[in-house]
């Protein structure tokens, strides 16, 4: 039987390439806010910035089998709206 491997941030990045590496000796879980249509792990999603954090966490966890592996590759999220007309012109 696999190991199971839970990836927090796995939806992109490092934790997405991690996600597809494990994939093939474990059963992958991740989570994010966007659901990456992989077809070598599982997705739940979840957003750490969300005021129902604890009670979607406690819902996660209890929706999971025993995890043997917990990789923590969460990036930061910052929507900006870029005003560029402030920016000086260079001279």
């Amino acid at each position: 039987m696999k190991k199971q491997a839970l990836i927090i941030g796995g939806t992109s990045g490092l934790g997405f390439e991690l996600a597809l590496t494990l994939s093939s000796e474990h059963d992958v879980f991740v989570v994010g806010r966007e659901d990456p249509k992989a077809d070598n792990f599982q997705f739940r999603r979840l957003n750490l910035a969300d005021d129902t954090l604890e009670k979607d966490l406690t819902v996660l966890v209890d929706s999971l089998p025993e995890i043997d592996l917990v990789i923590y590759a969460a990036g930061y999220y910052q929507e900006v709206n870029r005003d560029t007309s402030v920016i000086p012109a260079k001279s």
